[in-house]
């Protein structure tokens, strides 16, 4: 959800990834993000430090208007490379996919 659960405040990467790391049982994580950055480094560092280790899907779509970033991702790219090596072993399905 893009709101922060009150309705008026914005969800935030902080928001998100103190929920990423509230869940130990997550086994599928799915984020449609927009320009807010919703996904950034923090969520990152949340899944680098075995949050969620039971995690098997990641996916992480973004959505309107991201012809000015095509082809990347939010945030640290040798953070997301680290993380994504470090899941290797567990992560069945793994989708990180601007949108044209």
């Amino acid at each position: 959800e893009r709101w922060s659960g009150n309705g008026v405040t914005p969800a935030t990467d902080a928001g998100l990834a103190s929920v990423i790391s509230s869940c130990p049982e997550l086994r599928w994580l799915y984020v449609e993000e927009d320009r807010s950055g919703l996904f950034d480094d923090e969520c990152w560092t949340a899944l680098f430090n075995r949050s969620c280790p039971n995690l098997e899907l990641l996916w992480v779509d973004s959505w309107k208007n991201t012809d000015c970033r095509r082809f990347v991702t939010r945030g640290s790219h040798p953070l997301i490379r680290s993380t994504l090596e470090a899941r290797a072993s567990s992560l069945k399905l793994c989708m990180i996919t601007p949108d044209k």
